[in-house]
Formats: structure tokens, sequence, C-alpha cells
């Protein structure tokens, strides 16, 4: 059994950080080979933490859904604004 050490407690946004373990161990390692004990470890906390947030593998996986769909929302909003501004200043932007 995995044993976590008191010091290694996660504070923060544990959601966050079992989302981020996951996609850096599926980048790593596929989708496949995805556990929840593994990233529990990555992230420092028992497993059971993390089932706390995602009950099972399918839970994870559309909160990993979520979170990339969020992330290229912001990457959209971010291009359309620099697209609406002057040509110059979108030089700048591109250029800096």
């Amino acid at each position: 059994m995995l044993k976590v050490s008191r010091d290694s407690y996660h504070h923060g946004n544990l959601q966050e950080a079992i989302i981020q373990s996951a996609i850096k161990l599926i980048r790593k390692n596929g989708p496949d080979h995805l556990s929840m004990r593994e990233i529990s470890y990555e992230v420092g906390v028992s497993p059971s933490a993390a089932y706390h947030y995602f009950p099972d593998k399918d839970s994870l996986v559309r909160g990993i859904g979520q979170h990339l769909f969020g992330e290229l929302a912001s990457m959209m909003v971010a291009f359309v604004l620099v697209m609406s501004k002057p040509p110059i200043k979108k030089m700048q932007v591109i250029l800096c």
C-alpha cells in the first residue's frame, strides 16, 4: 500500500493538481496506463483523496476534457482580441 508522508500533504487546488498530473502522465505513458494511484503519488496525496474528486476514470477523463476545452476557449478569446487590433498593434503583440 502506498504511504504518503504528512509533510507531502497537498495544500491548494487538489482537483486542478490531479488534472495537471493526469495530463502529464497521459503524455508520458499514454491514456491506457493512467491510474489514480500513480496520479495520487505524483501529487503527494492518498488515492482516497484523489477519488474524492474523481470517483472513477470516466469522471477524471471528463474533468481533463473540461479543463483542456477551457484552455482552448481562453486561447481562442486571446486570439480574437489580438486579431481585432489594428495591424500595427497585431505586429507588436506577435513580435513581443
